[in-house]
């Protein structure tokens, strides 16, 4: 994806019932958890033994993805942007209060 191409929230939420939807069907407890931007306002049920869970980041018109791998103990994000100074990214910082809710994992 292009850096300057913007993605409405609407079609992250969609993709991410379809893969929850199609994960379910595939497993009886669905290893994975997708999060849709606005899905995270609505009371949505973690499965607390999923073994990794995608969390969507959007700031302005950016998205990124965090990953949550509880198997690895680790966090990961996706993003298609590069940063002269990563730790000084808005991504890396919203990444970093997302670890600190997990404190077992490392990033």
């Amino acid at each position: 994806m292009l850096p300057e191409t913007r993605i409405n929230s609407k079609l992250i939420d969609c993709w991410s019932l379809l893969l929850n939807t199609i994960e379910s069907e595939e497993n009886e407890v669905p290893r994975m958890v997708f999060f849709g931007i606005h899905q995270m306002d609505s009371g949505m049920k973690i499965n607390l033994h999923a073994d990794l869970i995608f969390i969507p980041l959007h700031i302005d018109y950016h998205y990124a993805c965090i990953c949550i791998n509880f198997v690895s103990q680790t966090v990961d994000v996706l993003d298609q942007m590069t940063y002269p100074d990563w730790k000084e990214s808005d991504v890396y910082k919203a990444s970093c209060v997302l670890v600190s809710l997990f404190p077992t994992l490392r990033f």
